[in-house]
């Protein structure tokens, strides 16, 4: 008799009269397994890292150059380092010999890891020369206490560790050996991901995106620009208190990125340049900067300021 199959999983199906066939039952746990693993690589695992797609770029650059953080929740230890923010992801160009950490993330969370698998995956649409993916698992010195990585082709890359005792911070994303690098050596990434559970590339989840609205309010934890604007008071005649609202609140207290800006305050009827500010705390959804008048504010009357130029709040790691 011929056998006939299932509309979805196209199982074979037996009649009772079929004479016994192992070969279709195989059949039939075969397709089952990878109709199994198909769905289950769909489904979407929780992903670690913020701006993993690299669509969130509050300093507005189309490119960074240099040590530090530029696009957001991203940064690179080498002053010579590039990357170019694209349509779809970014190229990091690497412009030193030296071994070391180029384009990755920190995550703070690292001890509510201890004793988990994690797993680092990238897609890397292109790559010149020899370029890692690693995981490092550091103490709260910033030490390494265990590492993983892989050596970066074209398309997807994935390694994974368990988390050891002592971790504190985890470092993920673009390593480069002093054996291996070469000046010029680039990356061209989609996106990256980090992800609780051991996976290989077989096992992974489909990369699914957070979404715009999720990632940014996740970056504006550690990083917001603004054009300060702000209400308060007034204290005594030389200092005030500014307010400034921010989205989110932010991971600590923030630093201002841009000291040679000033404020123009308004208050009781005249218009005010303080003469210095400092942030003093944060409360909830709003920084409050102290500035400081050569006694031109009023005492215990309302005030509202702004400031000479866009800055940013910092509260990077």
């Amino acid at each position: 008799m011929a056998t006939t199959y299932t509309e979805q999983l196209n199982l074979p199906k037996h009649a009772p009269t079929d004479p016994f066939n192992i070969a279709l039952i195989n059949e039939g746990f075969d397709k089952t397994e990878a109709g199994i693993l198909t769905a289950y690589r769909g489904r979407a695992a929780y992903n670690l890292l913020d701006n993993s797609n690299f669509a969130v770029n509050q300093r507005g650059k189309t490119s960074y150059t240099g040590t530090g953080y530029g696009l957001d929740r991203w940064r690179t230890n080498f002053s010579g380092d590039t990357v170019e923010v694209l349509a779809g992801g970014v190229t990091n160009t690497v412009a030193s010999t030296t071994g070391g950490w180029h384009l990755h993330q920190i995550i703070d969370n690292g001890a509510e890891l201890v004793g988990k698998s994690i797993t680092a995956a990238c897609n890397a649409a292109a790559i010149t020369g020899a370029l890692y993916l690693l995981i490092s698992c550091r103490n709260s010195s910033d030490t390494e206490i265990e590492h993983a990585s892989q050596k970066i082709a074209a398309g997807l890359n994935v390694t994974s560790l368990t988390v050891p005792s002592g971790t504190v911070y985890i470092r993920v994303g673009i390593y480069a050996y002093a054996s291996s690098v070469a000046v010029g050596d680039s990356v061209t990434l989609k996106w990256a991901a980090l992800y609780e559970g051991e996976y290989v590339a077989e096992t992974l989840s489909d990369y699914v995106p957070k979404g715009y609205a999720a990632e940014l309010l996740e970056c504006q934890r550690y990083y917001y620009r603004t054009i300060g604007q702000g209400y308060g008071y007034c204290i005594n005649a030389s200092a005030a208190r500014l307010n400034i609202p921010v989205p989110v609140m932010m991971r600590a207290t923030p630093s201002v990125d841009n000291d040679s800006i000033t404020f123009t305050c308004h208050n009781n009827g005249s218009n005010i340049t303080a003469t210095g500010f400092s942030v003093a705390e944060m409360h909830g959804a709003s920084i409050r900067l102290n500035l400081t008048s050569d006694a031109a504010f009023t005492r215990y009357t309302p005030l509202v300021g702004y400031a000479s130029a866009e800055f940013g709040f910092s509260a990077e790691l």
